[in-house]
């Protein structure tokens, strides 16, 4: 059978993108290895799959960068 759309709901294709304060809450709310990799992903952009996928090698201490693959 099929499923019923929502009245009067807009989404994009991809999602919605959470606001500031959300994000603030879900990285709170968070704890150990998941809380640092959405720190990661809040300070850096990324996706979460380029950050899950960096090696230690990436990351150069002298320039302070870290290479992230896109695997889009």
């Amino acid at each position: 059978r099929a499923v019923k759309k929502f009245a009067d709901v807009q989404a994009s294709e991809h999602g919605r993108v959470l606001s500031v304060e959300e994000q603030r809450a879900l990285r709170d709310a968070a704890s150990g290895a998941i809380k640092d990799l959405l720190e990661g992903l809040m300070l850096l952009g990324a996706r979460p799959i380029e950050l899950v996928r960096a090696k230690v090698a990436d990351y150069s201490p002298r320039e302070g960068t870290l290479r992230l693959t896109s695997y889009k």
